[in-house]
């Protein structure tokens, strides 16, 4: 180990800074861990019975054993419009009486007992409703109706206890027992600070009504609602003094799932921003549809769905062979031809391909534009297509008859030939597909003319020849010339000044899988080009290992690094994540993952001459997702970087790093290691001593410099610490009083003196 000491040694910084503390009110409490408040979903309700009690239950049996959310759920008024439910009749007993509502997930109910359990744990029998409970009945303590029950709230009586532990037990009409725990607790308020900002109504894009509903802030005097289009425009924004906001608007689209973002922000009563305890702004956003009104201009189009995106992804025109492409009729006008990827559930084949001047006039005589159009057209089967996809776009009105790009007549399909024909010398690529027809979805390949039309071009290149040593390293007779096109299976890639290209970065960035292309080039003079000469490109690939994912890379070219672990190792060598490696063989490479965890608490640094607060830090580090010792090698450097609450507060809560808005020696304190702690790998501490003020608050963070093949170094960081003041840490070690008895005298002085007599507030 390069710094196995014998002992712990802190690095000490007297601090020259002046500290101060800041107060912050803390008024948030805690739920207790595993349990769930049974609430109405309705906002309105706090799930409160009239003794000021709310009823929890086990995590576990939400969406199992009981319905939630759920409107009829918790303490509430039963037999009113509050509960959501009004199937008590209003000469039961518990008719605008309060109840303990239960939304069951077991069926209908037939029978049910509720027992309390004392210290003991022994069953108490308070209600046995065996079939009184019918929701005709005008007796007992209890009632079913459907899946819902309702239990007098009375039962549920915990008098001056904190709180009590009441079974249910139940038994549907199917015969099925279940059983289950209710802890009724006195109410305790839970500052609210989260919106959950949610849309009930106007989900579906045809809806004119749009709703939308949060929960209540405290705090809270209005909230401001924006609404934005995607492009950050504004749709709409209103200051209102609720939790409810219904907008009943013409918000319209002629794009079908085009969306708005709803922005809704809290306010005090001046009208600022309310903060949460963080410090954060409280607002949230979500991402709605806008109502889909159909387009009354012609050639509308929307951006694909990711579902037909993906759906399309399968289509690589550049990967089909040759012999698989069917040449359709041609050519067009300027003299391109055409070919499928497939044919498969076409109708007709007289209208499949390109057909010039009106000819034939199917099903398109009443199209303004399409009816003497020059076109490439198709025949479906089977339903008429309902939206036309070419290439990144879908055509959403293609039965207009004012289009001018795209027309679609019955079953029969029209596209413009100008946005299907090739240029000059080019070979174009395009997928169709026929929306809602049987046709499924191809592509077309379209080859221009030649460019031996052009008289002024110059002559092709000679002489090309590939590399011996380089397989996509090429060369060619040098000749007077402005530059050189370089093709890859005719799509231009490329330029060069030079009579040579080498073209294996483009391979890599394309990730081109093996086998046999065509390399070209041309000559480019006063704005002419020559026809191309071509070679043979044969590409060749290796694997690349990380884990159980082997990536196929292009031999003698670049591999770049996924960008989900500190890196990774080969040979003891690091490489950063989304850095690029040159593959020549088969390789394997080791995920390595470091970490740093701060404890969220402090201690005492106990030091007679230098006494003071200090973090803990833990390194820990897996490879290839087993954990390591040996990560020492990785790393350059690590240590601890301190401020205080305040001046982190001024600077607007940022977390805090070595080269961010902080200046290490005047506003940050940077300690950097120099052992291990007890010998124990990864473990150090950071300590801060020479505090005047023994109430001011500190955090921290730690960090751990990394260090990769190529000499880079990068930075890793921890949670940010929790606020702690060496007051705090010395009276919560005073109330351990085992712990604090342990001591030695002079260790004991030391927390003596930093717990002082007042009270530090910040936690």
């Amino acid at each position: 180990m390069k710094r196995n000491l014998k002992k712990f040694i802190s690095m000490l910084l007297v601090l020259t800074m002046i500290f101060t503390s800041i107060t912050v009110s803390n008024t948030t409490a805690k739920a207790d861990e595993g349990l769930v408040q049974l609430t109405s979903s309705k906002t309105s309700l706090s799930g409160q019975s009239t003794k000021g009690t709310v009823a929890w239950v086990s995590s576990d049996i939400i969406g199992t054993l009981i319905n939630k959310p759920h409107e009829f759920c918790g303490f509430l008024i039963a037999g009113t419009d509050h509960d959501g439910w009004g199937r008590i009749g209003t000469t039961h007993p518990l008719y605008k009486k309060g109840v303990l509502a239960i939304p069951s997930k077991w069926g209908n109910t037939a029978s049910m007992s509720v027992s309390k359990m004392d210290e003991e744990d022994t069953s108490i029998n308070l209600v046995d409703t065996g079939v009184s409970a019918n929701i005709k009945d005008e007796t007992g303590n209890a009632m079913f109706g459907g899946d819902c029950i309702a239990i007098d709230e009375s039962i549920f009586d915990i008098g001056d206890s904190e709180q009590g532990t009441f079974k249910i037990k139940a038994t549907s009409v199917a015969g099925n027992e279940v059983s289950f725990s209710v802890i009724v607790k006195k109410y305790e308020h839970i500052a609210n600070y989260t919106l959950n900002l949610h849309q009930t109504e106007g989900q579906n894009a045809g809806q004119a009504n749009f709703r939308f509903d949060w929960d209540k802030i405290d705090d809270a005097a209005k909230y401001k609602l924006t609404s934005l289009n995607a492009d950050g425009t504004e749709v709409h924004s209103e200051i209102i003094s609720t939790n409810l906001f219904e907008y009943y608007s013409a918000i319209t689209t002629e794009t079908v799932g085009e969306t708005y973002t709803v922005t809704v922000t809290a306010l005090d009563s001046d009208g600022n921003v309310l903060k949460n305890p963080q410090g954060e702004d409280i607002k949230e956003s979500i991402t709605v549809n806008k109502r889909y009104v159909a387009p009354s201009t012609p050639d509308n189009t929307q951006d694909l769905s990711e579902e037909d995106n993906e759906k399309l992804s399968a289509i690589v025109p550049e990967e089909i062979s040759e012999d698989k492409w069917i040449e359709l009729k041609g050519p067009s006008k300027n003299g391109s031809k055409v070919y499928a990827s497939s044919v498969d559930n076409m109708g007709n084949d007289g209208l499949r391909g390109f057909h010039n001047d009106g000819t034939p006039d199917w099903n398109r005589g009443n199209a303004v534009n399409f009816k003497t159009m020059a076109v490439f057209g198709f025949v479906t089967t089977g339903t008429n297509a309902t939206s036309l996809i070419f290439d990144d776009k879908e055509y959403i009105n293609p039965n207009y008859y004012t289009n001018e790009k795209v027309f679609i007549g019955s079953d029969c399909v029209y596209i413009n030939q100008e946005l299907v024909e090739a240029g000059v010398g080019e070979t174009k690529y395009h997928i169709i597909w026929a929306k809602g027809s049987n046709v499924a979805p191809f592509a077309i390949k379209v080859v221009g003319p030649s460019k031996a039309i052009d008289p002024d071009a110059p002559a092709k290149p000679v002489g090309l020849v590939v590399s011996e040593t380089n397989p996509y390293y090429y060369s060619w007779g040098a000749v007077e010339c402005d530059y050189y096109n370089i093709y890859v299976n005719n799509k231009l890639v490329g330029e060069s000044t030079n009579a040579n290209y080498d073209v294996v970065n483009y391979l890599s960035d394309n990730n081109f899988a093996a086998g046999a292309y065509k390399f070209g080039v041309s000559v480019v003079k006063d704005g002419h080009e020559s026809e191309i000469t071509e070679a043979d490109l044969i590409v060749t690939t290796v694997n690349v290992t990380i884990g159980e994912k082997v990536t196929p890379a292009v031999k003698g070219g670049t591999f770049t690094f996924p960008t989900d672990a500190t890196g990774y190792d080969l040979d003891g060598d690091l490489y950063a994540p989304g850095s690029k490696y040159t593959v020549t063989k088969d390789v394997t490479f080791e995920a390595v993952d470091i970490k740093a965890t701060m404890a969220t608490g402090a201690g005492i640094r106990f030091s007679t001459e230098n006494p003071g607060l200090r973090f803990h830090t833990t390194i820990t580090a897996t490879k290839a997702g087993t954990a390591i010792n040996d990560f020492e090698k990785y790393i350059s450097e690590e240590g601890t970087l301190i401020t205080t609450s305040e001046l982190n507060t001024e600077k607007g809560n940022p977390t805090i790093e070595s080269d961010s808005v902080y200046t290490v020696g005047k506003d940050l304190i940077q300690i950097k290691n120099s052992g291990w702690y007890k010998e124990q790998t990864g473990v150090y501490y950071g300590s801060v001593v020479g505090i005047k003020n023994y109430t001011t608050n500190f955090i921290a963070r730690s960090y751990v410099a990394v260090k990769y093949a190529d000499g880079t170094v990068k930075n890793i960081y921890s949670d940010m610490s929790g606020v702690r003041t060496v007051q705090q840490v010395a009276q919560a070690i005073k109330k351990d009083t085992k712990y604090y008895e342990s001591l030695s005298v002079a260790n004991k002085e030391i927390v003596d003196a930093f717990a002082g007599t007042e009270t530090s507030i910040e936690q």
